[in-house]
């Protein structure tokens, strides 16, 4: 027994020498970049650190950051990084942090003082109640905002990154990444190729494996595919607070302090497509649709979501029997009905005229390619 137990420490010599390698090399590296940090800085494996020149990063005494390679059992092995977009732009850390595979993007400043590594939801929703607190999820659009965080809020430990399927619904936790409702088969089964289409264009593989599905719903962005394509499906959101409820009454709510655990879908025989139009293959969308068809007890019924516009998605319902083979005109007087109903603005990417325009002829397409499936 003494020698299995020897023999079994001595397989960790190799791993704890990668990590003091490290933490050495990563000092010397922030050192180099002129990054200010405290005694005992700790940052374990590869870390992506792009510092603008005359920026600012300043860290606290006992700071650690696990990036990757095993290091985050409770987390997603993937690499961190720091980065600072402009001369002016600043990170600060307090003292006694950790940050486990974020992102911390500034391009004006993200000031963050106490970490919490949350052991329960009650924990995490009371220490949320606070102004100044934020919940930390995949922490990939900090950078839109100037943050100035007292508690930040590590929910990673409430195994809330796992797909659930059960006979009626399938369960997404809050901290499930991007990549991983893109390649579930549970979702697959139920969405077809939609949920994937969703989110093949947002950036890239590396970023979907960080941002997660709690934090596209919860943010409401205008430009979230991930909000646009629930919405057209039969989905709900549980909060710790709130309860369960739709995901079209959520989205329409103002912000709140409540925490989201799951996202729900249920299972009904839905056809669901997804399209959206964009000026490059990753930028935000100029238009995005999801159209979903569902016949129940002799009734058809039609769900159509348009998000960009550019304010985030809603979702219209409408109680229309469309034939099999009904004719290009037919469907186009549909699409443009269905189109007209929602409210357009103007911005960098597209007139309010033009979003209306996109978004007739992709819900068009979409209800043409549903038409055409055989159910």
């Amino acid at each position: 027994m003494n020698i299995r137990f020897f023999l079994a420490k001595s397989l960790r010599i190799p791993r704890r020498l990668h990590m003091i390698y490290y933490i050495c090399f990563n000092r010397f590296k922030f050192w180099l970049n002129d990054v200010r940090f405290g005694s005992n800085m700790r940052v374990y494996n590869k870390i992506y650190l792009n510092k603008a020149r005359s920026s600012k990063i300043t860290i606290g005494d006992n700071f650690v950051f696990t990036s990757g390679e095993a290091f985050n059992p409770l987390c997603r092995n993937i690499c961190g990084c720091m980065f600072t977009v402009y001369p002016s732009s600043r990170i600060i850390i307090g003292d006694n942090s950790g940050i486990s595979s974020a992102c911390l993007w500034a391009s004006t400043s993200i000031t963050i003082g106490n970490y919490v590594k949350a052991k329960t939801p009650e924990e995490a929703y009371e220490l949320n109640q606070a102004r100044s607190s934020r919940i930390m999820g995949g922490m990939m659009w900090m950078r839109l905002s100037n943050a100035r965080v007292k508690t930040l809020i590590d929910i990673s430990g409430l195994g809330l990154d796992q797909i659930e399927e059960t006979e009626d619904e399938i369960r997404i936790g809050a901290m499930c990444t991007l990549r991983q409702i893109e390649q579930s088969e549970a979702v697959k089964k139920l969405c077809g190729d939609g949920i994937e289409e969703a989110v093949r264009h947002i950036v890239g593989v590396q970023f979907r494996n960080q941002a997660t599905v709690g934090g596209s719903i919860y943010g409401r962005f205008g430009f979230s595919d991930v909000l646009t394509a629930f919405l057209a499906l039969d989905t709900y959101v549980e909060l710790y607070d709130g309860g369960r409820i739709c995901l079209a009454e959520f989205a329409k709510k103002k912000p709140d302090n409540d925490l989201l655990l799951f996202i729900v879908v249920k299972k009904k025989k839905r056809q669901f497509r997804y399209d959206s139009i964009r000026q490059t293959k990753t930028d935000f969308p100029v238009i995005a649709c999801s159209v979903s068809r569902e016949k129940a007890n002799g009734q058809e019924t039609w769900y159509f979501a348009v998000g960009a516009r550019p304010m985030k998605a809603d979702l219209i319902e409408k109680k229309w029997s469309v034939a099999k083979d009904a004719s290009l005109e037919k469907i186009e007087e549909y699409a443009a009905l269905a189109a007209a109903e929602f409210k357009y603005g103007t911005n960098m990417r597209g007139s309010a005229g033009y979003r209306q325009h996109l978004a007739k002829v992709l819900i068009k397409r979409e209800i043409m390619s549903i038409l055409s499936e055989e159910i």
